[in-house]
């Protein structure tokens, strides 16, 4: 029988081998760098995550952080701790030892309020650029496969 290449087999096959590699994607260090390249429609500004995904990240948004709150009876804001759970703020403690429990779900804008046991309305305001944001953020992109610029 004759060679199909017009050569001897092995050679044959050797070519025949690489030219479908090749073909079919086998250069390693190809195939390696783009598993390892970003996929750029996954990657986000900070702010557009924010803007486009602010109800996915709140939900991982935990811990304590320093909040205004601003109550309705005195024009007077204070800056407290607020212990904050799933996007809202759960407790704010006041530096007397004294503390709200409320429910106030926290807006892409860092806002916030709610109405005390005793009919006060709070709103409160958390900055944006403090760490647990960043946290929050970088968990939420991590989850969902998303890289932040």
């Amino acid at each position: 029988m004759r060679p199909l290449c017009g050569v001897k087999t092995t050679l044959c096959l050797a070519v025949v081998c690489t030219v479908a590699l090749t073909a079919c994607g086998g250069d390693q260090e190809a195939a390696q760098s783009r598993r390892g390249a970003p996929d750029d429609n996954r990657a986000l500004s900070r702010a557009a995550a924010i803007e486009r995904y602010w109800d996915e990240i709140k939900e991982e948004l935990n811990g304590t952080s320093p909040v205004e709150a601003c109550s309705s009876l005195r024009p007077n804001c204070y800056d407290l701790d607020a212990a904050i759970s799933g996007g809202s703020i759960l407790m704010v403690r006041f530096p007397n030892g004294g503390y709200l429990r409320l429910s106030a779900d926290i807006d892409e804008r860092g806002s916030a309020a709610d109405t005390d046991q005793d009919g006060t309305r709070w709103e409160f305001t958390l900055d944006l650029d403090e760490d647990i944001v960043d946290e929050a953020i970088e968990a939420w992109a991590r989850r969902k496969g998303f890289t932040i610029q």
